[in-house]
């Protein structure tokens, strides 16, 4: 059962008054973790803009512990999620009065690969360097031995120090790269499947947006089942969705694709045919520019697109 708008305030102001130097009243903070308060307990949406100095994080966040429900909270930018899961939420764990537990989930191109550091070490798991090793592969070397230390978590963000790409590349895998782990030979030590298991036993996981957005595209397989999503710094929700969900459609694809096409098709004028359709995609959509294309594309447009499609299939 969520918790009521006034139990939500008395607790707020009960970890407030923990904070460095005494903390002190903050009317929008309160207003807002009660606006969540009710938003949760009414199972609706709620959009909220504060400005700086609100304490925003607290105000969603003691509402959402206190819920009970199992909530994401979903971050545009690095340093908003290490502050929540360095700094705000072992603050609640602390002086909230209730327990939770919280994980932070990434890609998996954020985690080291087991198999890869393992492969780059020839099968073993150290690597061995010579005198004549450079210092592209002594970076390697730290990174393998960042990822046999004990209790290592494998995240790229618990580093002493950054890799530069090339480094990390060469032990760390992307999710197109990875074969799972039922297929890996090191899939039951995988860093990545781990923090997946921690994130599946906690009532807050901290995510970026574009994980989110990826959980979206696949149907829902990337984050384990939750009841609640906080979108930190909303407004940069709608670019991040629109590049993981959408489709980049241009003129220049179509020219792109009818030169590879027309080597593959017996009638040179299909491929032209499609070069064509690029150049009337590009005519109509002139009046469009710098604004948004509505849902329904209209006689003018729509026609085109049809053509274009058509002539693409």
């Amino acid at each position: 059962m969520p918790a009521s708008s006034p139990d939500v305030a008395a607790a707020l102001g009960r970890v407030t008054a923990a904070l460095p130097g005494g903390g002190e009243a903050r009317p929008g903070q309160v207003e807002m973790a009660s606006a969540v308060a009710c938003a949760l307990a009414e199972g609706r949406h709620l959009v909220v803009q504060a400005g700086t100095g609100t304490g925003k994080s607290l105000a969603y966040l003691a509402p959402a512990v206190l819920s009970g429900q199992r909530v994401v909270v979903a971050t545009a930018t690095k340093a908003l999620q290490d502050q929540l899961a360095g700094k705000d939420l072992p603050f609640l764990q602390k002086h909230l009065g209730v327990d939770f537990e919280f994980a932070v989930l990434k890609g998996r191109s954020n985690y080291l690969c087991r198999q890869r550091m393992r492969e780059v070490a020839g099968g073993d798991d150290t690597l061995e360097l010579d005198d004549e090793v450079g210092a592209l592969g002594r970076e390697v070397a730290r990174l393998i031995e960042f990822g046999q230390t004990a209790g290592a978590s494998g995240d790229r963000a618990d580093l002493p120090f950054e890799p530069r790409p090339k480094a990390w590349s060469s032990v760390s895998v992307s999710a197109m790269e990875c074969p799972g782990a039922a297929k890996c030979p090191s899939g039951e030590e995988c860093f990545a499947e781990a923090a997946r298991r921690r994130a599946a036993l906690a009532d807050v996981i901290v995510v970026n947006t574009h994980l989110y957005a990826t959980h979206l595209a696949t149907g829902g397989f990337v984050l384990p089942d939750h009841d609640v999503v906080v979108f930190d710094e909303a407004h940069e929700l709608e670019d991040v969705a629109a590049s993981n969900l959408g489709l980049e459609l241009t003129a220049g694809r179509f020219r792109a694709l009818a030169r590879l096409a027309k080597p593959l098709v017996d009638q040179a004028v299909i491929a032209d045919d499609l070069d064509g359709a690029g150049m009337l995609f590009e005519n109509a959509l002139g009046p469009w520019r710098g604004r948004r294309l509505p849902a329904d594309l209209g006689a003018d447009l729509g026609s085109v697109v049809a053509v274009a499609a058509e002539r693409a299939r």
